[in-house]
């Protein structure tokens, strides 16, 4: 037998064992926008490189 404090105890241990908890992450939209500034960036390097190393004739 249990209780009344008992009761409330253990349905209080079994509402926060069952709880589950929704979080709301603000997502950012700068990011696709970064990461293809990074790629252009780099393949502009890379062409930049490529046609000063078949400049110098090696």
């Amino acid at each position: 037998m249990y209780n009344e404090e008992d009761v409330q105890r253990l349905l209080f241990m079994d509402i926060k064992e069952k709880a589950m908890r929704t979080v709301n992450e603000p997502k950012s939209e700068k990011e696709p926008y970064l990461l293809a500034a990074l790629v252009l960036f780099l393949a502009e390097v890379i062409i930049r490189r490529l046609k000063d190393y078949r400049k110098d004739g090696h």
